[in-house]
């Protein structure tokens, strides 16, 4: 299991923003 060293999440494509907002989770 990887994981994306930008936001400490489970490894994802592209920005770490658009992972938070595909999931439905948004962080400001």
């Amino acid at each position: 299991f990887a994981f994306c060293r930008e936001c400490k999440e489970a490894y994802h494509e592209g920005e770490c923003s658009a992972v938070f907002e595909a999931s439905g989770t948004t962080t400001q």
